[in-house]
């Protein structure tokens, strides 16, 4: 695992991340009541937040999310279908703030496990952090309407080292508990 990146948040204007497949129906509902619902909330509030959407789309992108989308301006949000690891590596390391606006769904939510990893602050639906493990103001915030959700990226955009914070708490969390090492480690210690 590659060690939390302190400056990160210091050197871009913290701008918006989803990534999760383009072709899952949880991922487009979310993003889309996102697009719909809560960025225009955010770039009424501070028009230099942009937004990159990274995924696969190995069908296409689904025209209610191509409309979505259409509504911002052309520099307002950032598109990258079936992008590869190292391009995947390079967006995180370009975003600060890590959505998943998950509405529905079940099971471990690895996106925000990923995020996590890759130095994000994450906010989440509840839905979005089920499974996880995680805490709402401790690895992630959680908000599960548009006004909140909104107020949490535009109010934490602000707060760098309140946003640096709980990023960090976050990747620590994965390294105590995700890691593979430490993991295998005390599986053997144990027995």
């Amino acid at each position: 695992m590659h060690p939390f990146k302190y400056d990160k948040f210091d050197l871009h204007n913290c701008n918006v991340l989803f990534v999760g497949n383009l072709f899952m129906p949880n991922n487009l509902q979310g993003l889309i009541w996102y697009l719909n619902k809560v960025h225009p909330m955010v770039i009424k509030e501070n028009p230099d937040i942009k937004l990159t959407i990274a995924g696969n789309a190995k069908n296409g992108i689904s025209e209610e999310l191509k409309k979505a989308i259409s509504i911002y301006d052309g520099n307002a949000i950032n598109l990258i279908t079936s992008p590869s690891d190292e391009e995947l590596q390079a967006i995180y390391d370009g975003n600060c703030i890590f959505i998943n606006p998950m509405l529905n769904g079940a099971g471990v939510k690895l996106k925000n496990l990923d995020a996590m990893r890759n130095t994000m602050f994450v906010v989440s639906t509840s839905i979005g952090s089920e499974g996880t493990g995680t805490n709402h103001g401790e690895q992630l915030v959680i908000a599960n309407d548009e006004v909140l959700f909104a107020k949490h990226i535009i109010n934490y955009s602000k707060n760098i080292s309140g946003m640096k914070e709980i990023a960090f708490n976050a990747f620590s969390f994965i390294q105590e508990n995700y890691d593979s090492k430490k993991v295998f480690s005390s599986i053997f210690k144990e027995n």
